[in-house]
């Protein structure tokens, strides 16, 4: 018998992450969350790991490690393929699936051990930029090994609402011959520690404090403890404090269902009347300025009611998630031109502190356990090599493993090996309705972008030709000239039922009268 280690998701990529882990008879699957789109996705909504070949009769049992949307976001998916799966999480990361889900899902919280078959599962508590947040312990009767999975966690020594990473806790449960972490790549490029979240509070504190007019805050809406210190700030300093937008609600609805906030009418709702009250007001938000977003339509002067004001000031406590730079500085520039005041990590020290650790911090963590074998995840192909090569420089009697999605980890007799995967499958792609979407419609929703459209409606009975021009132009023609000589451009076609011949003359008119080869379609009515 022998231990397989696969990750469907999250090495190789930030996001997407998914671990499965099996003994050939008895297994489990770690988290299973989204990849946000590259810019060239063209409104794709997200990716989830293509599990479609993941094997039923073995595969019983999900664990969720924290509820952050690259963890939990494809749930739903995963409970379709596996609708008679027993679910384990946090009670806070149930509520927020149960959150995302139409029909209720029965959810266990997390027991002190996690039995499967011949494996004990233990949850270990770490510190991270979201409540109750886990690392995974995990045991084989048969086999002399230990597994630590902590896919995303920091070090939080001063930690205002939660305890310490239990690193005293991890050290005593590896006690096997072989002791196998893996291990957060997200920061590897990173030497020093970054602020701790009792810095953050502190320097929120003080912008409340001493700001003259109302104060927005952009964060992560899973911030949840960050959310609990600037609720107290407002509660210090007289101030009323209003959510905007359904993310931060919907966290903080989750948080006092969970105990971790109180319950209080003194978080207001962004359609109170006095939210424009210009002194005595923080407002939270979301942070990465997505077309919908309510801090994008403040942006724009668009929002229906927080307008911009003298003595606004926007508090960027975070940073843009890697690809969407572009859209957060797009943002930030466009406040600034309505005269806006901004802070952010650029112009203000300690507004935002990462949730994943620094190569000081991963020093500590591995100076403090017992590794024997280290494999990099939750990172981009270049975090996972320069993550090796830290680990392989600095920690010369542990071996590691450089690890891809789909590649095949195995454990038995006390020997680790590595089975690459030579044609991993590629994830899997939805549409914002929540529909899978071919890779085909990509292609053709960049063709659409880039070349244009035009649209030939060819009437039979009539003998005429009905033209749509979308996406073309030239310097001197209007649309409906472009319009009328692209109908013109066909008179010399005597039958106008051959869709073909139509196609070839709109497309000789465009290249020679638009210099563009636009996408055409013929309909023959």
């Amino acid at each position: 018998m022998s231990i397989r280690i696969n990750p469907f998701g999250g090495s190789a990529e930030i996001g997407s992450n998914m671990v499965t882990v099996d003994d050939g008879k008895d297994g489990f699957i770690i988290d299973c969350g989204i990849l946000f789109p590259y810019d060239n996705f063209y409104d794709i909504n997200y990716l989830i790991p293509d599990f479609s070949n993941l094997n039923k009769e073995i595969f019983k049992d999900i664990i969720f490690t924290h509820g952050h949307e690259d963890h939990i976001g494809a749930a739903k998916h995963l409970f379709r393929y596996l609708p008679e799966a027993k679910v384990h999480a946090s009670l806070f990361t149930k509520k927020l699936i149960q959150g995302k889900l139409d029909n209720f899902t029965k959810i266990h919280e997390f027991e002190e051990n996690i039995q499967i078959g011949k494996f004990t599962i233990t949850p270990v508590h770490v510190n991270h930029s979201i409540p109750e947040t886990k690392g995974l312990v995990i045991h084989h009767k048969n086999e002399d090994v230990s597994l630590l999975y902590i896919s995303d966690f920091k070090l939080e020594p001063k930690a205002k609402y939660e305890k310490f990473t239990e690193l005293e806790r991890i050290k005593s449960l590896q006690n096997k011959k072989i002791n196998l972490a893996m291990i957060d790549s997200t920061n590897i490029t990173l030497h020093k520690k970054t602020a701790g979240e009792d810095k953050v509070a502190n320097s929120l504190d003080e912008i409340i404090a001493n700001s003259k007019g109302r104060v927005l805050v952009s964060l992560f809406s899973s911030n949840v403890h960050r959310i609990k210190a600037i609720y107290e700030s407002c509660i210090k300093h007289n101030r009323s404090l209003f959510t905007s937008g359904r993310s931060v609600k919907n966290y903080i609805k989750s948080a006092i269902e969970s105990n971790i906030i109180e319950e209080t009418k003194k978080i207001y709702d962004e359609t109170s009347d006095n939210i424009s009250s210009p002194n005595s007001v923080v407002i939270i938000s979301g942070c990465q300025g997505d077309f919908f977003s309510s801090l994008r339509r403040y942006a724009a002067k668009e929002h229906s009611k927080i307008k911009i004001q003298e003595n606004d000031l926007v508090v960027f406590s975070s940073k843009a998630i890697p690809g969407n730079e572009k859209s957060v500085a797009r943002l930030t520039n466009q406040l600034v031109d309505n005269g806006v005041k901004v802070l952010n990590t650029y112009n203000y020290s300690d507004i935002h502190s990462s949730g994943h650790p620094s190569r000081e911090e991963l020093t500590q963590v591995i100076e403090s356990l017992n590794i024997t074998h280290y494999i990099p995840i939750h990172g981009e192909s270049f975090f996972l090599d320069e993550h090796e090569k830290f680990v392989n420089a600095k920690f010369k009697n542990i071996s590691t493993l450089q690890v891809r999605n789909f590649d095949h980890v195995i454990v038995k007799n006390g020997k680790i090996t590595l089975d690459k995967e030579q044609d991993p499958p590629k994830p899997k792609i939805f549409l914002n309705n929540g529909t899978e979407c071919p890779r085909e419609v990509i292609s053709e929703r960049r063709k659409l972008a880039t070349r244009g459209l035009i649209i030939a409606s060819c009437h039979m009975k009539s003998r005429s030709v009905e033209i749509d021009i979308l996406g073309l132009q030239n310097d001197n023609d209007t649309v409906e000239e472009l319009k009328a000589r692209a109908r013109a451009s066909l008179n010399a076609i005597k039958n106008k039922g051959d869709k073909e011949k139509v196609r070839l003359s709109l497309l000789k008119y465009c290249k020679e009268f638009l210099k563009a080869k636009p996408i055409i379609k013929v309909y023959i009515l």
